[in-house]
């Protein structure tokens, strides 16, 4: 986690019991840490750079496949909103999102 994207960052979960035990292989990272999430990377970062991190990370996993993800809403549209401390709306995690695919 040398990355300076993770500092402040801590590796929980069955990943980390992977890495601790070699019991299994891992293919994903769960973090828990006082970065901002989701939407609020885009204000840290372009997608364009989180993108970077991904190849990165998962060289071998398809691009084209994490960008279309970010598109999918489906799903989501059936969750109720969290309760935010921002006025931040869905409607605008949506626009946010799909401006930022259509600029990678």
């Amino acid at each position: 986690m040398a990355e300076p994207l993770f500092a402040g960052m801590r590796l929980v979960g069955g990943t980390a019991l992977a890495l601790q035990y070699g019991h299994r292989q891992s293919v994903d990272l769960d973090l828990f840490g006082r970065l901002p999430d989701d939407i609020f990377l885009l204000q840290h970062y372009t997608l364009r750079e989180l993108m970077t991190f991904y190849r990165r990370k998962y060289p071998e996993h398809s691009e084209f496949r994490a960008l279309m993800s970010l598109s999918y809403f489906e799903d989501a549209e059936e969750q109720l909103m969290p309760r935010m401390f921002s006025t931040l709306t869905w409607e605008t995690v949506k626009a946010t999102i799909l401006r930022e695919v259509q600029h990678v």
